[in-house]
């Protein structure tokens, strides 16, 4: 399906469904593992910030007082319970090495703080186990500017590091999030704010498994879903190129058929001239002769450029094609009294088949005669790789936006060409395009802001 540098429309047609499902298969594949990914966070943080609740409406369990503190006067504030390793500025904060985590029975929920933990609000007794390996820290903020923290139930964490923690999550803005794999949550006290930071590694770890896990399934699938699509994508377009063959072979024998009646009635026409001398019944014939003559040949060379092979590829130097076929026109625009003015860089080749390329210059150059007022201007100049050949005239029809995207389309032709007496078929700038297209280019159609009709032709160096 791919002949020479151009890829056919079938091939372009199976290429989109490819990429378009393919897309769209990936699209949802990251949908899924996104909602996931959202939904599992979001249990594991509820999970999280509910266990960090637990430790902040009870401090008394997680930090008993001694016997000597019970015995004495203490604060009346719920948070005396946290101020256990340190009290101070960030500056004289201590920097002793924090008591090892207890383990067993001396962790949280271990007999020294109470055989019976206190309930859940939902009634429900936690787990003593699961108290008891829980690590977290607490920090203090106190609205003189000191700090309090007590960093016994975590193993990364001294005084210095906790002050430093609780400053940047302070200073975020956010009431709860991540500080690494710490979660925090922050609450509003008399004494300032507390900050209550929980070690949750385990949940988390198992969480990000389980994305990078779907991450990979989601990859293969896309690559499963990628060859079962180009499977699918060659039934899909089946049909569409044996259509396309059926057309190209009608347009081919339509036009060889069409030949020989108009042969016959040009034969004809000549020798009623010969006989009865030229009238304006003669010209009108030869006129529509000349005329369907004219868009059988347009045809027959629309439906071949599609079988344009790779061996009539070869650098064209396009400003000396140019220059060639600008030299044929010249007279023609003198004679209906309009300027023909050139702006051409030197030495611009392109890879293509010269005949098609001077075909693409001479349609440009012939749609501009007939439909330019007074005169046509044409550059052909290199920018960022690109090679542009513009054609700029002022217009006998003006042209609606509308009508803008149109003119490349086969046998379109503007109302007010239509019901003028300017020749044509509206066929010259479908060719045009499908010649840009095999060599790997594009056409565009502007109006100036100051009605000038613009048609462009852009090709990669």
């Amino acid at each position: 399906m791919r002949k020479g540098g151009k890829i056919s429309p079938e091939k372009r047609l199976r290429i989109l469904f490819v990429v378009v499902a393919e897309v769209s298969v990936i699209v949802l594949l990251t949908a899924i593992t996104v909602a996931t990914s959202l939904v599992s966070n979001a249990f594991i943080a509820k999970d999280a910030d509910e266990t960090i609740s637990y430790i902040h409406d009870n401090p008394d369990y997680f930090f008993p007082k001694k016997e000597s503190e019970s015995s004495s006067t203490t604060s009346s504030t719920s948070n005396a319970a946290y101020n256990d390793t340190s009290t101070g500025s960030a500056e004289s904060s201590s920097m002793e090495t924090p008591p090892a985590p207890p383990d067993g029975d001396g962790g949280p929920g271990g007999g020294n703080m109470g055989d019976n933990p206190p309930p859940k609000p939902d009634g429900s007794a936690p787990s003593k186990d699961i108290l008891a390996g829980l690590r977290f820290f607490t920090v203090v903020i106190k609205n003189d500017g000191q700090y309090s923290t007590n960093t016994t139930y975590n193993y990364d964490f001294d005084s210095t590091t906790s002050i430093e923690a609780a400053n940047k999550v302070v200073s975020s803005g956010s009431t709860a999030g991540y500080y690494g794999d710490y979660r925090y949550n922050l609450f509003d006290t008399q004494e300032g704010k507390l900050a209550i930071f929980l070690l949750w590694t385990e949940r988390l770890e198992p969480a990000r498994i389980f994305i990078v896990n779907v991450g990979i399934g989601m990859g293969v699938g896309a690559i499963l879903a990628l060859v079962a699509i180009i499977f699918v994508s060659k039934l899909a377009v089946k049909p569409v190129e044996i259509a396309n063959a059926k057309q190209r072979r009608f347009v081919s024998d339509a036009s060889h058929e069409l030949k020989t009646p108009l042969t016959i009635i040009s034969a004809n026409n000549e020798i009623l001239e010969m006989m009865y001398g030229e009238d304006e019944t003669t010209q009108t014939i030869d006129r529509q002769v000349k005329k369907m003559t004219s868009m059988i040949r347009s045809l027959t060379t629309l439906s071949k450029l599609g079988e344009v092979t790779k061996a009539e590829f070869a650098m064209v130097d396009l400003s000396s094609a140019y220059l060639d076929v600008c030299a044929e026109f010249t007279k023609t625009f003198e004679h209906e009294g309009k300027r023909l003015t050139n702006s051409i860089q030197e030495g611009l080749s392109i890879n293509g088949v010269e005949n098609d390329l001077r075909k693409l210059l001479s349609i440009y150059l012939d749609n501009a005669r007939k439909y330019a007022k007074s005169y046509c201007h044409v550059t052909l100049f290199k920018e960022k790789g690109d090679i542009i050949l513009r054609c700029s005239n002022d217009t006998l029809t003006p042209m609606e936006a509308g009508e803008r995207n149109e003119i490349f389309e086969r046998f379109y032709r503007t109302s007010d060409a239509r019901g003028s007496k300017i020749e044509g078929s509206g066929i010259g700038l479908s060719i045009a395009k499908e010649i840009a297209s095999i060599h790997h280019g594009s056409v565009n159609c502007v109006v100036s802001n100051e009605g000038e009709f613009i048609i462009s032709a852009n090709f990669k160096a």
